[in-house]
């Protein structure tokens, strides 16, 4: 077991190189979200903004563990850009307990609702689709009001789904 205090982030090596990448993607994720609706932002602009978020979340996919433990810090600023990667790290890792973390940490404030459901729209819809049925499905109100918030967003029609117990 050698490795194993690489999963501590204070530990690990690459611990600054992954903290850039959290913060270039949340920033970055906020960049996008003003100047979505900027005149001076044209289709192009926003495609090339969109390609180097991508490259920041990328880049955090090779250690999800480090990544995860990284962005769990960054949450305590409870914001809409920091509430997205987290949310893109969750999702992408398939981990229950994770999901469970950055859903329930959506319902801080407007800021992170914000964050997350921009983050169930960027995702493809092959990860967040039975989430997404299983959100509408929920009896928790603020399940459903995530999940019709980003089929709205995205434009996602869950046909009649087979309901899960």
């Amino acid at each position: 077991m050698a490795n194993s205090h690489f999963s501590h982030a204070k530990d690990n090596a690459y611990q600054g190189i992954f903290e850039q990448y959290i913060t270039d993607a949340s920033f970055l994720w906020l960049l996008r979200s003003i100047n979505v609706n900027q005149p001076h932002y044209n289709l192009e602009d926003l495609a090339e903004l969109e390609q180097r978020i991508d490259n920041n979340l990328d880049a955090l996919m090779h250690n999800f563990e480090l990544s995860w433990e990284l962005c769990q810090s960054e949450l305590a600023f409870e914001q809409a850009g920091e509430t997205f990667t987290a949310a893109i790290i969750a999702f992408r890792s398939r981990d229950i307990n994770k999901i469970k973390f950055i859903v329930q940490h959506a319902f801080t404030n407007d800021e992170t609702f914000k964050g997350m459901v921009s983050a169930l729209g960027w995702l493809p819809k092959s990860l967040v689709a039975d989430w997404l049925t299983k959100f509408l499905y929920s009896k928790d109100l603020n399940h459903k009001y995530l999940a019709l918030a980003v089929c709205s967003l995205s434009l996602i029609h869950i046909s009649e789904p087979t309901r899960p117990y």
